[in-house]
């Protein structure tokens, strides 16, 4: 991009903050000595009516790596001089996490701060931006948007597919979700089917639905169609680990009073559930 400024927009879970550290490690893979080095910076914790992009930056880097507080022979902190210098490539992610009232100034503060040739970074969810740049008055300059779209039904039935163990009954090949995807294709009309199938067609969903059914956390059918309504649902097996009849592994994260719904092992992250001994659930940090 000749310009260096892409904006990745796209609906919730679409992606973004994913793309974003790819992208900052594929960037490091080619970059020459003396380039720029990619960081991430959670846009949540700017208020851009209090701060503008640099300062917030530079507070933002020595909390997230206490060492760039060290002194410089210019008496500077050494984030200071990372980014006066241009030896940082910000991305700046989930500008739609900043509060909507101060979305405009933020809009603002990104203009003033970058101009019109500083590379940058950004994420937001396509609505909120396209709203703040609306209620600013003018766009950011050079900026090209790209948009993350989202999945097929075809296209998660395929990869599924070919990471699940399939399932040899003669001649036929299939697997475990081959049923769901069927149904969902059979009754496209219904509302039920169609929030299914907005959640199976959410890239955030699926890594959570691989890790489960790939090491053996879901039963042993994936029980997505009620009998009694046949409805396809969501059921308690695939929310959560199902060890009925036998001890959970030595190290399961579920041996404790907490489980995170998200894989063996798995740190907690956005979209995980946790269950706590008192039986409750709460989101994921």
């Amino acid at each position: 991009m000749p310009s260096g400024r892409p904006l990745v927009v796209g609906a919730p879970g679409a992606g973004k903050s994913v793309l974003a550290p790819r992208f900052a490690l594929d960037h490091l893979s080619g970059a020459k000595p003396g380039g720029r080095i990619p960081v991430m910076l959670p846009l949540a914790s700017w208020d851009p009516t209090s701060q503008d992009l640099v300062s917030w930056a530079e507070a933002r880097l020595i909390l997230d790596h206490s060492w760039l507080a060290a002194r410089t022979a210019w008496g500077t902190a050494l984030a200071v001089e990372l980014l006066r210098t241009e030896r940082l490539l910000l991305i700046p992610d989930g500008f739609d996490e900043i509060r909507s009232e101060a979305r405009p100034e933020a809009v603002r503060r990104l203009r003033a701060s970058l101009g019109h040739a500083e590379p940058v970074v950004i994420t937001s969810r396509g609505d909120e931006f396209d709203a703040a740049t609306a209620s600013a008055g003018f766009l950011l300059p050079a900026t090209a948007a790209v948009r993350l779209l989202p999945l097929g039904l075809n296209d998660v039935a395929e990869y599924l597919r070919r990471t699940m163990r399939k399932v040899v009954t003669g001649d036929l090949v299939s697997t475990k979700w081959d049923p769901l995807f069927a149904r969902l294709r059979e009754d496209s009309g219904v509302a039920h089917t169609n929030r299914l199938r907005n959640v199976l067609t959410t890239p955030l969903i699926e890594a959570p639905l691989l890790t489960a059914q790939s090491t053996g956390l879901t039963a042993s059918r994936p029980r997505w169609l009620s009998k009694s309504s046949g409805r396809p649902r969501a059921t308690t097996a695939a929310r959560r680990p199902s060890h009925r009849g036998r001890r959970p592994p030595a190290g399961s994260p579920v041996r404790g009073k907490r489980q995170w719904l998200c894989g063996p092992g798995a740190a907690p992250t956005v979209g995980c559930a946790q269950r706590t001994g008192g039986g409750g659930e709460t989101s994921g940090p």
